[in-house]
């Protein structure tokens, strides 16, 4: 049983440091309402609402006439 009980400590080992590393449960879906614009939080894997942000039109994008199309 020794075998089986180092075993057992080391797989509990890992799956500690994998829960440290893998994301909890999944954020519900941002309130698409809430906002024009929102910006992605890489940590927290979510999306946060921009309160006040510029707005510029598709004419005043420089360079990409091709992606306009």
């Amino acid at each position: 049983m020794d075998k089986l009980d180092n075993f057992l400590a080391r797989a509990e080992g890992l799956l500690s440091r994998l829960e440290n590393i893998l994301p909890g449960a999944q954020p519900q879906a941002p309130d698409w309402q809430s906002a024009a614009a929102f910006r992605w939080d890489h940590r927290q894997r979510t999306l946060h609402p921009v309160p006040n942000f510029q707005r510029i039109a598709l004419t005043d994008l420089l360079g990409i006439d091709d992606q306009k199309r």
